[in-house]
């Protein structure tokens, strides 16, 4: 599936992340959290999700979770004061909120 909002276009199938136009390299697991928060924008992604989904269930710390936010975020040229792309509900969890432009298979 290729999705694309603002000027960046995420192809899942490819594991490939480009931001106008440029190739951004990101982690596997920076690519996953990315491509779960998309799949489920119409609702807040719970920190044990994202463990049971993207990290599968292995044992990680906060500290590792929110660092790959942090990066999530900073690939997709994002931070944590904005939140324009992926938005903390605290207390909750993470949503993705960047409007979708299209998504293509």
């Amino acid at each position: 599936m290729i999705y694309q909002f603002n000027h960046i276009k995420i192809d899942d199938q490819n594991y490939k992340l480009t931001v106008k136009d440029i190739k951004v390299q990101v982690e596997p697991q920076v690519f996953n959290i990315i491509i779960f928060l998309i799949q489920n924008k119409d609702k807040v992604v719970t920190r044990n999700e994202l463990l049971e989904h993207v990290w599968q269930g292995r044992v990680v710390s906060d500290t590792s979770i929110n660092n790959s936010i942090k990066s999530a975020r900073k690939a997709l040229g994002d931070d944590g004061t904005s939140q324009k792309i992926i938005k903390t509900i605290h207390s909750r969890g993470y949503q993705f909120v960047a409007e979708l432009r299209s998504a293509a298979p």
